[in-house]
């Protein structure tokens, strides 16, 4: 009986109008309890649009994202925001996200059409813990990063290097949009222009069918020598890094690096990093 021409459309998976469209202009009245993991595009458009509130993380990952339109109705994460190594141009379709209770990264969008703006986040006001924008190389819309700046309130530490030339730190940003103080920090937060990171390696994506880029951050500025081993500890890739290295794109099928588990190394004069990777070929 709630479902006849006329009736008001809810949030519900159903056509309660019964006009061809399921939740046309419903409120979104439902929290999401869990992670949500977003792989690729099919993902994103999946999910549903009743959903207002995430409680946990948020994480974008996929070289096929090109759009985030259907969330649309996000306004609160709890958790932490990854997005990261997607296609995407920009952050239009998180337009209604106001709150993130952990920290927010946006890296490694360098994909298909390539990140140029944060366009689409002009309504977050506040984010509990860090800030983390960095290896979006193509990043040149230093005033949409000035806007979030200026917005946003950051917990913890603003992080912004390795995008495109003017939108590398906060003093960058702010020389570039007009200069004066661009942070709001709620309650006793630290911002820094740029802040050395903990020595870290991260491979994506992993696992990984046809190519892996290997990132490196917070390494030492020294040359250093990445070696690949397979489960038998046999060398299979040993690639020369130089001083400040920080990417590195592998053809897997190049380097003869068939279906199976390696060993992922990368060693300076005073660094030694290790991680798994996965192949499935």
């Amino acid at each position: 009986p709630n479902i006849h021409p006329g009736a008001t459309e809810i949030c519900n998976g159903i056509d309660d109008d019964c006009d061809g469209q399921v939740d046309e202009g419903a409120s979104a009245t439902e929290v999401h309890v869990g992670n949500v993991i977003l792989t690729s595009q099919s993902a994103v458009d999946a999910f549903s649009n009743c959903y207002y509130k995430i409680q946990g993380n948020l994480i974008i990952q996929g070289t096929s994202i090109t759009s985030l339109a259907n969330l649309y109705n996000i306004e609160e994460v709890t958790g932490n925001v990854t997005i990261q190594v997607t296609s995407l141009p920009n952050m239009n379709g998180l337009d209604g996200l106001t709150t993130i209770g952990g920290s927010l990264t946006i890296k490694l969008n360098n994909y298909g059409a390539k990140l140029t703006s944060l366009s689409g986040l002009g309504n977050l006001t506040s984010i509990g813990q860090n800030l983390n924008i960095s290896f979006n190389f193509s990043l040149s819309d230093c005033c949409s990063i000035d806007d979030l700046l200026a917005n946003a309130g950051v917990g913890g530490a603003t992080i912004i290097f390795n995008n495109a030339s003017g939108c590398n730190s906060v003093s960058d940003i702010s020389n570039s949009c007009g200069g004066g103080s661009i942070i709001v920090l709620p309650g006793n937060g630290i911002a820094f222009g740029e802040t050395a990171e903990q020595p870290r390696m991260s491979l994506f994506p992993n696992p990984a069918t046809s190519t892996v880029t290997v990132l490196l951050e917070g390494l030492s500025q020294q040359p250093g020598t990445l070696t690949i081993s397979d489960q038998l500890g046999r060398t299979v890739l040993i690639q020369k890094l130089q001083a400040g290295q920080e990417v590195l794109d592998l053809d897997l099928a190049k380097n003869g690096m068939n279906t199976g588990v390696y060993q992922v190394t990368v060693t300076t004069e005073t660094q030694r990093l290790v991680k798994r990777l996965m192949v499935n070929r």
